[in-house]
């Protein structure tokens, strides 16, 4: 029997952290390109906690590692050492005789000390040519989800990859993006690429190779057709009736039909609706929030 918490209604925070550790379990290599993307748009169709849970059931999800400590090591004490009999015979000869070789030994070092002594002049330093700095790549702030930003991350990846060719792009918020190509001369390994706020497109860094379907459908990113795209976008809310959506996502992928688009808009309420088209934004369809 389902738990009570399994029944609740889900929010659109609680989709965001599941699609977040999907991006974590996808970037890990856990799952491929293609069960991440089928899982990420279930988990923004999710009407309740189980079907979030039940999403990432089967996946190592990051923890927090804790380290016992054991007792303190014991201190070993040595034994104190004895007072010297100060009436023993021959004590006080032995401590007059160390004293007197110390004040000898003093003399001697301050009369080296302070005998001058005659160093040719050092010549004065001479100015080194100053070392040119190569100034970093700066990128301009830009919000993804417009015509621009939107051209300006399709050059991004022709930039990184030398091509337009990949096996998804994602926009899931105005500096928050990405996509996935294929590894290359590996038709079974996947890049990650994410968008860094002033950087542009970086790639992740992951611990393995990401597994990738050698028959992984690709889409080609130089037949979006960004002005189209981003109109799209900006009226998603309004077509699905989801105003005040707080997440508006989008994924230009081939789910197996051809190259597609998918604009998801969801709220805090579990009110969710879809804009699909294609990727020159003809043949929309618009599934409103029920």
């Amino acid at each position: 029997m389902p738990s009570l918490r399994s029944r609740k209604r889900a929010r659109d925070s609680d989709r965001t952290a599941t699609c977040d550790r999907l991006d974590v379990a996808f970037a890990e290599g856990q799952i491929d390109g293609i069960e991440h993307r089928t899982r990420v748009a279930a988990a923004l169709r999710a009407a309740h906690i189980g079907d979030l849970t039940a999403l990432t059931a089967d996946l190592q999800l990051p923890g927090v590692a804790r380290v016992r400590r054991g007792p303190p090591p014991a201190r070993s004490v040595a034994a104190s050492p004895t007072r010297p009999d100060r009436d023993a015979p021959g004590y006080w000869p032995v401590r007059i005789g160390v004293a007197v070789a110390l004040v000898a030994a003093m003399a001697v070092a301050h009369a080296v000390v302070s005998r001058p002594v005659h160093r040719p002049p050092v010549p004065l330093p001479t100015a080194a040519a100053p070392v040119p700095v190569t100034a970093p790549v700066v990128v301009e702030p830009v919000d993804l989800r417009t015509d621009r930003g939107l051209t300006e991350l399709v050059a991004a990846v022709r930039r990184v990859s030398g091509g337009t060719v990949v096996d998804s792009l994602s926009v899931r918020g105005p500096d928050d993006g990405g996509v996935q190509i294929a590894e290359p001369g590996n038709s079974r390994a996947d890049r990650t690429y994410t968008w860094t706020p002033g950087a542009g497109l970086t790639r992740l860094d992951v611990v393995s190779a990401i597994a990738r379907d050698p028959d992984q459908r690709t889409v080609d990113l130089g037949d979006l057709d960004t002005t189209a795209l981003a109109g799209l976008l900006a009226d998603a809310p309004r077509a699905t009736g989801v105003p005040g959506a707080r997440s508006v996502r989008l994924m230009v992928f081939d789910p197996g039909s051809g190259p597609a688009v998918e604009i998801t808009c969801t709220d805090g309420s579990a009110r969710r609706g879809t804009v699909t088209a294609r990727p020159d934004g003809s043949g929309v369809a618009v599934f409103a929030a029920s």
